[in-house]
């Protein structure tokens, strides 16, 4: 199951990459950054301080611990399931769908180390995708016209 999720898109069911994308474990805060995190979208993510699969215990529905990976051109943030509150889904990840009216800056640390192509996750309505245990958004890189 989890292998589908994580899976590069060119790579075949079945078949390992040579070099699969590296998931880095972070912190995901809710919010409009020029809203001091209030309102919707990601406000901010930062690079967890231990890179370990230990028991995550949530202090604030507002934030979350997620994975944050390279997926083609653009990122993948991958939230367990049990890591969320029911207050967070229904308030950020409503009908399948996150909403940023803002962009989100990423950290130069976190680009260089999951060797991203993009320094921000893109305002605009992205896609939740739900696969039980897990949720995946994956976020491509604006095109400006």
């Amino acid at each position: 199951m989890l292998s589908a999720i994580f899976r590069p898109a060119n790579v075949a069911p079945g078949v390992a990459p040579d070099k699969g994308p590296l998931l880095l474990q972070c912190e995901v805060m809710f919010g409009s950054p020029s809203s001091n995190c209030g309102g919707n979208g990601i406000c901010k993510i930062v690079a967890a301080e231990r890179q370990t699969a230990a028991v995550f215990e949530r202090t604030n529905c507002h934030h979350t611990r997620a994975f944050i990976t390279s997926s083609g051109e653009g990122a993948a943030l991958i939230f367990r399931r049990d890591w969320l509150c029911a207050n967070l889904m229904r308030r950020y990840l409503r009908h399948g769908i996150l909403e940023m009216p803002e962009s989100c800056p990423l950290p130069a640390g976190i680009v260089m180390a999951t060797g991203l192509k993009m320094n921000e996750l893109p305002a605009g309505l992205h896609l939740v995708e739900d696969y039980d245990l897990y949720l995946r958004i994956q976020f491509r890189p604006a095109i400006i016209a």
